[in-house]
């Protein structure tokens, strides 16, 4: 993986596609913190994950996820009604996507994806 260079334009398209709803991570950087800051932040996080990369390794602080109950159904009392939801940190999810997305490519260039392989396909 030493060989694979994140750009820039890259990672602006993923800060830029962030849902600005969506709660923040154990590290309290809010979804819409990232995407007003863009153009600021865009070069530390390049710089970030191309650390993480050329290590071959994930910071351990976003390793950590906030766990949270979800309601699901029926009575709001019966803890059995909801379902564990874990809150990541939004760069380490941005990052697992860019990662994702050169897998994916090089699956495809190469022909590499069974028929029946359903991970790191866009269809």
């Amino acid at each position: 993986m030493s060989q694979v260079v994140l750009n820039r334009e890259a990672v602006s398209r993923k800060i830029n596609s962030l849902q600005v709803k969506n709660s923040a991570g154990p590290d309290n950087i809010h979804p819409k913190l990232l995407r007003v800051a863009g153009d600021t932040v865009i070069p530390s996080l390049v710089s970030l994950y191309q650390h993480s990369i050329d290590r071959e390794t994930v910071f351990l602080q976003w390793k950590v996820a906030r766990i949270t109950p979800l309601h699901k159904k029926n009575n709001e009392t019966d803890i059995a009604n909801y379902r564990p939801v874990s809150l990541l940190s939004i760069p380490s999810k941005k990052l697992e996507e860019l990662v994702n997305d050169l897998v994916g490519h090089v699956f495809t260039a190469n022909d590499l994806a069974a028929v029946r392989q359903w991970a790191y396909r866009s269809e």
